[in-house]
């Protein structure tokens, strides 16, 4: 079975500590939303929480075949409602892409005051997503969270739906209608961040720098892929628009695969103007690429995700703009959708939103060089 690792860190919180977490989250835009809704919605009946101490506990297991991240708080429901399980299922989730996440979890679950889980498969292994997905269906939570990038999961959500568990998808989605008819998806609309950071990309890189006709490369790991391919669209659209022309290629799905078929490529097409990755593994692929091939400022590199290795080369000077998902405000505002829809006795609708708006770009770059838990 492997080894099982069991991590739990326990701090004291006081009111006054309730508070003042509430107060800095809601700076960031989401309690002020949350309060600002409830307090609407429930004439301002809202109860403080009691003046006494809590626990807030965090579990971390890790197995071969999954990583679970538990979180909850010892206090009343501030609504008087029963405390919740949620369940969000998911995979890779020892990826780097994935630390904001699981640092939002016991944040999310300390600001609506459930029991919050992150679980699945640690590595890139929808089979194992799958299993542990059943397994939750079975557990009967009162509310699941998907992310569903294949058929299988789509399925499972259905499944889910079916027996009453009001399920929602997080972070991958294609256009609706959707198959799965989950009841909302929270997350990056690929398409529109894509489009988005390819317009930022031509305006302020490309066409300041003279360059307004040519081939630009768009690589991806996982060819196919609805996400992705969304993402293509939308980096296409952009600089087509703009008078370049686009050739697709795929890289490997390991990153040392990618590299070495990004550079091949990178070397037989030497009119190649600029290069853009739609994904976290493509995207530093291309970083390296116009570095190890002494490429800097002839050939232009964006690309998706803010992972170390994409911080890096933006340092360099090799990339100019990716897509930041902003993958910390995911699980809050899922959870806020789940748990207006429970509180309110399904009154409340889940609601969809798109929470992967920023462009980090080298003008605005040196915001994101501190690492935080918020990306």
């Amino acid at each position: 079975m492997g080894e099982v690792r069991q991590m739990t860190f326990r701090k004291r919180y006081t009111r006054r500590d309730a508070l003042s977490t509430m107060a800095k989250v809601g700076a960031a835009g989401i309690v002020g939303l949350a309060a600002g809704a409830a307090a609407g919605y429930f004439g301002g009946q809202v109860a403080v929480p009691p003046a006494k101490e809590v626990t807030v506990t965090t579990t971390v297991t890790q197995a071969p075949r999954t990583t679970t991240v538990t979180s909850s708080v010892g206090v009343a429901n501030p609504y008087g409602a029963p405390k919740y399980r949620i369940v969000a299922v998911g995979m890779d989730l020892a990826g780097e892409f994935q630390i904001p996440i699981l640092a939002s979890v016991p944040d999310t679950a300390a600001l609506y005051q459930v029991d919050f889980s992150y679980t699945g498969a640690p590595d890139v292994d929808p089979k194992k997503m799958q299993d542990v997905a059943r397994s939750e269906i079975e557990r009967k939570p009162d509310g699941l969270m998907f992310f569903e990038s294949d058929p299988t999961m789509q399925e499972l959500t259905r499944e889910a739906i079916d027996k009453g568990i009001p399920t929602i998808a997080f972070l991958i989605d294609d256009d609706p209608p959707h198959p799965s008819r989950r009841l909302a998806y929270i997350g990056t609309t690929q398409y529109s961040a894509a489009l988005d950071t390819g317009k930022v990309f031509v305006e302020k890189y490309l066409t300041p720098k003279g360059i307004t006709a040519g081939d630009v490369a768009i690589f991806t790991h996982r060819p196919g892929a609805p996400d992705l391919e969304a993402r293509i669209k939308g980096f296409s659209d952009a600089v087509t628009a703009a008078g370049f022309t686009v050739d697709v290629q795929p890289a490997g799905p390991e990153a040392a695969q990618a590299a070495e078929m990004v550079e091949a490529y990178m070397r037989a097409k030497p009119k190649v103007v600029a290069a853009i990755g739609v994904d976290g593994i493509s995207t530093p692929s291309v970083g390296r690429a116009i570095d190890v091939l002494g490429l800097k400022d002839k050939v232009l590199g964006a690309g998706f995700d803010l992972v170390p290795r994409n911080v890096e080369y933006m340092q360099k000077g090799t990339l100019y703009a990716v897509a930041n998902q902003q993958p910390y405000l995911i699980f809050p505002v899922a959870v806020l959708s789940l748990y207006m829809h429970l509180v309110s006795g399904k009154e409340i609708f889940p609601f969809d939103a798109h929470t992967g708006r920023g462009v980090v770009t080298t003008e605005n770059l040196g915001l994101f060089l501190k690492k935080t838990k918020f990306h």
